[in-house]
């Protein structure tokens, strides 16, 4: 296309007026689109609100949804602030106030635009109900976006007090199935009619819509309009709708589909609010949910199916063009054929159409002979072969070249010679005879079994010789072979099981019950066999056990459900009742039914998976802990840091100090609460020593009574020769503080608290529920008691969880003992609990015991050298607010500093520094180059140089990044700027000390 001519004199320039009428066209119609989906929006919320049963702006049946994603699919996201509006203005004239309706608003819009942005993306927009892999990508798409909605819109109506925190999940579950549910009902119907056009029926095919609608209509008229004498409750009935869904699908098109679904969800949502049908429940909302899931899954399968029918629709028009295209071609490439034949003559054309057919047949056959794997052979009528292909070669052994002078009788076992003649002659009288097997000795020696099928030759009427096609079937003899060597093992295994295998006939009488059955009822074989199968099950379960196989044994659902493990209940010899698993098999043979069941006794193994369940869901919180904990170190390594630096710089007395501590002591706590954090993650630093509980217990004396208060008494019991543990010895009074903290506050009243100390051994016989994950082996006990307010079963199962809390709000974060779980955990001890209401409560730790000589603290020394100035440090720190901090400290103790924020920085700014670096300061975890290779490659530069490594993830944690054989100093975030430059001070002593 060539440049546009530019505008002469006589031609006018755009007017203005022109452009904003354009523009003011525009911006009406996007107002009345708006508008009119508005409007729309807020008719289809008042009806869903009509039925809300859960809370007045919760319901299980929600059309907007589906208007709404519908509408961003047609016109794009252009229309949200419709959609916000019409959200807002409904929950604003039907419940709650201004905060939660905007809220509200919010989540239905994003609701809307989070689906229509992932349909879009991944499911082709408004063509994603074309293809069925893009109806399902709908309909998960629906559902992830219905999240959404649900839990801002649940969430808000909490939090802003309209409704109570206690419904939050039943209205969450509501809500969500009501979008999910309107957007698969809604939705499609509106993209459907709008997108795909309208294919020209026949009569016949108008005549069958019809039809199908009057079918679909008589059977929502039996299940849910009362009208009709028979109202069965019967679930199952509900599923008869789904072959005229399906009928739908493959005789019309999608968008009938779509039609049929919504008129089919009205009825059924008319009658289940009349109390008609079998989604009638108790509770109502109990009725719309089940209704609405039906609903969903039905919908869901239809348009899936609709989909795939239009697709292969499509696909067989598009190959039907496709092939009379080609017949074209062909017809016009036969015509100049036929023109250029015509040019030769008839004698000529038949000789070389007669010759290539013979070719084309030869070489066919030829291939065919060759590449089979069978071996394919002929003989002459005397049993001489005439010929043979490859596999014939293979296997046997012998050469083409050989086979003239080979006869059958050469290769043929001696016991199946009399067969093979007998069959050989049969053939030449021209009987019909079947397949037979027969074994061959190759001309190695080696046997192989051959199914042999074989065919007479002739030419003209007159036998020539015999074409056979022999089969190996060395592999199917050896294989019913090892059937039955199978099955004699599978008769020693079934007697060495340690799972009970119980079989029984027709009669539910039992015919095989095997050792391990013998073990776990208490029952010998030759007492019960024969016996019916009742007299295994408890007696409550027993007749509606026999009700339940007779149905199961008939229906459709015995294929699907065999071999599944499922969960029983068994009764042993002496009437006790145990939990169990069984896989049932069944098996038809001879026109009798025997069914089989492997038993297991699953009573000690449910107590480990509970604990099992407890102790990952700890796990999992902890390391979440953990990760914000980190986070939380470098915020506060900042408050902390800033805060000292400031306060330096101001007197006493000046007002703005008071400000700044108290900045500090916010600071301190949320450190306070970090440490918490990761002590219940088990992600904390710990600085373990060999010590004794009782020494630690006695350190404590002066500071426990005024922790629990004059008017408890505290006693304090030791056992002599008390053995030693390893661990912090802060954490361990961490632990004895905060256990005693909680008997403090159950005995408001007063009381005693009683810390014990004890030597423990355990072996396995001494395993209970509490101590069943305990590793046998000599620990030393710790008990905590209380005769306080106790506890019940409920409040002990959570007891360890974090933020849980029996407190008032405001009076505890519910890290207190979730922190000792973590502290014991990661010290490798275990922590339970007993207690019972009004009679106290008790706390026991185990820690293993460990032989050798009490620890004895360091003595530390307040008194710091100050630095000459000479000393230089390599600052690596990837945060700027922290490496602004530390390189102010720094530079206030005297030191020269070089700042660096990654570790290339750093190795950049080493190589370029002319004087020495005596220290390196860096952070464990930075973008690119990390804390342990910048150390790795400046000391082997410089081995006389220092390094100091900090990071506000746990020491254990850095182990993981091999700091070890470093032998390298750390420092845990949060830190003050003296704790960093005592840290530094003290490095940089140790290393002159060591040169």
């Amino acid at each position: 296309m060539g440049s546009p001519l530019p505008l002469t004199k006589s031609e006018p320039l755009p007017k203005v007026e022109s452009i904003r009428e354009t523009a003011g066209r525009r911006v009406a119609r996007y107002v009345a689109v708006c508008t009119a989906l508005a409007a729309v929006y807020i008719a289809a919320g008042k009806l869903g609100l009509g039925v809300a049963l859960v809370h007045a702006s919760v319901t299980a049946v929600w059309p907007p949804t589906g208007i709404a994603l519908a509408a961003l699919l047609l016109f794009g996201t252009r229309v949200w602030p419709g959609i916000f509006v019409a959200a807002f203005l409904v929950n604003a004239t039907t419940a709650g106030n201004l905060a939660t309706s905007m809220a509200l608003g919010v989540g239905n819009t994003l609701e809307a635009i989070v689906g229509g942005a992932l349909v879009h993306r991944f499911a082709h927009g408004r063509a994603a109900f074309e293809r069925a892999d893009n109806v399902v990508k709908f309909a998960a798409f629906a559902a992830a976006a219905a999240t959404v909605s649900a839990t801002i819109g649940t969430t808000s109506l909490a939090w802003g007090g309209v409704a109570p925190w206690t419904a939050y999940e039943a209205m969450w579950r509501t809500w969500w199935l009501g979008d999910t549910v309107g957007a698969l009902l809604i939705t499609p119907l509106l993209v459907i009619w709008t997108v795909q056009p309208q294919p020209a029926w026949k009569r016949a095919q108008s005549l069958e819509a019809v039809c199908a609608l009057l079918a679909l209509l008589a059977i929502a008229l039996w299940l849910f309009s009362g009208w009709f004498p028979v109202n069965s409750p019967d679930l199952q009935l509900t599923f008869l709708c789904g072959p005229l869904l399906i009928w739908v699908a493959f005789r019309l098109s999608p968008r009938e589909v779509a039609t049929a679904n919504v008129v089919l969800s009205g009825w059924v949502l008319w009658g289940t609010l009349r109390g008609l049908g079998p989604f009638v429940r108790p509770s109502p909302q109990q009725s719309l949910l089940l209704q609405q899931t039906f609903l969903g899954v039905l919908s869901l399968m239809a348009l899936v199916a609709a989909a795939a029918v239009a697709e292969r629709k499509r696909a067989e028009s598009a190959v039907l063009q496709a092939n009379e295209a080609l017949e074209d071609r062909v017809a016009e490439r036969t015509a100049t054929l036929q023109q250029t034949n015509d040019m030769l003559s008839d004698r000529i054309r038949k000789h070389q159409t007669t010759e290539e057919a013979l070719r084309r047949s030869d070489e066919r056959y030829r291939q065919l002979f060759e590449s089979a794997n069978d071996v394919i052979y002929t003989t002459d009528l005397q049993g001489f072969f005439t010929s043979m292909n490859r596999a014939g070669e293979r296997i046997s052994g012998y050469s083409r070249d050989e086979a003239p002078s080979t006869h059958i009788d050469h290769i043929v076992a001696p016991e199946y010679l009399t067969l093979a003649r007998q069959m050989f002659a049969r053939k030449l009288h021209g009987e019909v005879t079947p397949a037979f097997e027969i074994e061959i000795v190759t001309k190695q020696g080696r046997r192989v079994a051959l199914e042999i099928r074989s065919q007479l030759l002739s030419r003209n009427g007159v036998p020539t010789g015999m074409l056979g096609i022999a089969r190996d079937i060395s592999e199917r003899k050896h294989a019913q072979l090892a059937q039955r060597l199978s099955d004699a093992r599978l008769a020693g295994i079934l007697e060495i099981a340690e799972d009970g295998i119980v079989s029984v006939d027709e009669t539910h009488r039992i015919s095989v019950f095997n050792q391990g059955a013998e073990r776990i009822f208490g029952y010998a074989a030759a007492e019960i066999l024969g016996q019916p199968l009742a007299r295994l099950l408890p007696a409550h379960l027993a007749e509606q056990h026999e009700a339940h196989v007779r149905t199961f044994a008939g229906s459709g659902e015995t294929a699907r459900r065999m071999g599944e493990r499922r969960e029983i209940f068994g009764r042993r010899k002496d009437g006790t009742v145990f939990p169990g698993e069984a896989s049932i098999s069944k098996l038809i043979l001879h026109g009798e039914t025997t069914f089989t069941a492997i038993v297991r006794d699953v009573t000690a193994s449910r107590a480990l998976e509970e604990q099992l369940r407890q102790a990952q869901k700890l796990e999992a919180v902890g390391r979440l802990a953990g990760g914000i904990a980190h986070d939380f170190n470098n915020l506060l390594t900042i408050v902390i840091g800033m805060s000292d630096l400031l306060r330096a710089e101001f007197s006493d007395g000046d007002p703005r100090r008071q400000d700044i501590e108290e900045i500090r002591k916010a600071a301190d706590s949320g450190a306070v609460l970090t440490r918490q954090l990761l002590a219940f993650g088990r992600k904390q630093t710990l600085r373990p020593q060999l010590l004794s509980l009782s020494a630690t217990l006695a350190g404590m004396q002066t500071m426990l009574p005024r922790l629990i208060g004059e008017h408890i008494k505290l006693a304090l019991v030791s056992e002599p020769h008390l053995g030693l543990i390893r661990a912090d010895p802060t954490q361990i009074e961490q632990i004895v503080l905060n256990l005693a903290a909680n008997a403090r506050d159950a005995m408001a009243n007063g009381g005693t608290l009683v810390l014990e100390t004890s030597n423990v051994t355990l072996d396995d016989k001494e395993a209970t529920p509490k101590l069943m994950n305990v590793t046998p082996g000599p620990y030393v006990q710790l008990a905590i008691s209380d005769n306080g307010t106790g506890m019940d079963a409920e409040t002990q199962a959570r007891i360890f969880e974090p933020f849980f809390t029996t407190k008032a709000r405001g009076q505890g974060t519910g890290l207190g003992l979730a922190s000792v779980y973590g502290i014991v955990k990661q010290s490798g001890g275990y922590v339970w609990v007993d207690s019972e209401l009004q009679r106290g409560t008790t706390f026991k730790i185990l820690l293993p015991r460990i032989e050798g000589v009490a620890d004895v603290p360091a003595a530390t020394s307040s008194r710091l050298e100050p630095s000459d100035g000479s000393d230089t440090v390599l600052l690596a720190e990837d945060n700027a607010s922290v490496r602004d901090v530390a390189c102010r400290a720094l530079k206030l103790r005297g030191y020269q500093v070089l700042e660096a924020t990654t570790g290339d920085d750093a190795l950049a700014l080493a190589s370029q520094h002319a004087g020495r670096i005596d220290l390196l300061v860096t952070d464990v975890v930075m973008p690119g180059m990390g804390g342990r290779e910048l150390a790795t490659r400046l000391v082997a530069r410089n081995p006389r140089i220092a390094v100091l490594f900090m990071s506000g993830y746990a020491e254990n944690q850095i182990m993981h990044h091999d700091l070890v054989d470093l032998g390298t100093a750390f420092l845990d975030k949060p830190f003050t700027p003296a704790q960093l430059v005592a840290k530094v001070d003290e490095v940089l002593r140790g290393r002159a000390t060591s040169h």
